[in-house]
């Protein structure tokens, strides 16, 4: 396998189902699509983490990482051109990405860069931040950060069929303080003070256990895991 696409996922089985149906046969044969599905019900939703699982689950197994969401669809145009693009050692290609300064959304980089800056951090639950944290660790690390689509532009919808998202992204009561670090804080630290601020939560101390495993079909994995 040469590229994992990464999809956090949890509660979307018919955005889950139509990605399954329109995307996947346009993928090339050595793409495989990881979905990495969080268990727990009573928990917030933590997208960084399930991705540093689908990054760790296959570190010595490919050569690229995509993360992706599940309710955006490329065309076949937007697969061929920009999906499997060369990325080089130390460099991050944004597919799709925020207006914002951030690294959310698609995203491709080199199995061996993610694992450079440590992943995302394990410890933002509920939705938002962990996208800029990510910006932030790339930045510190001095990649080179390309960015092709953002999410105000106009003509987004020629490359993409964005669903309409579903209005149940709870998130987190540290939402506004940890918004002020990643946005305003971490830039005010010392070289020493960033660094020890991405060693603290990461790759290097991610912990799950994975409870179930699916081949959905021969380029498709489903796995359950508890955080």
């Amino acid at each position: 396998m040469d590229t994992i696409i990464c999809i956090p996922y949890r509660n979307r089985a018919a955005h889950l189902a139509l990605f399954i149906e329109n995307t996947v046969p346009k993928l090339p044969e050595n793409f495989h699509v990881l979905i990495v599905e969080q268990s727990e019900d009573n928990q917030l939703f933590n997208r960084g983490k399930l991705l540093n699982i689908a990054f760790a689950e296959f570190k010595e197994k490919t050569k690229y990482f995509i993360t992706h969401d599940v309710d955006i669809n490329p065309t076949q145009e937007t697969i061929d051109a920009l999906y499997t693009k060369r990325v080089e050692e130390n460099a991050v290609l944004g597919i799709y990405t925020s207006h914002y300064n951030t690294l959310g959304g698609i995203v491709k980089f080199r199995a061996t860069t993610i694992h450079t800056c440590n992943g995302f951090i394990n410890d933002y639950w509920g939705w938002g931040v962990e996208d800029k944290a990510l910006q932030n660790r790339c930045d510190f690390y001095g990649f080179k950060i390309e960015k092709t689509i953002l999410s105000n532009d106009v003509k987004r919808h020629t490359y993409f069929s964005i669903l309409n998202d579903i209005n149940d992204r709870a998130k987190s009561p540290d939402i506004e303080p940890r918004t002020l670090f990643e946005y305003q804080g971490f830039q005010r630290l010392t070289y020493e003070k960033k660094r020890q601020s991405i060693l603290r939560s990461g790759l290097n101390t991610l912990e799950y256990e994975v409870l179930e495993r699916n081949d959905i079909c021969e380029n498709v994995t489903h796995i359950v895991v508890k955080l």
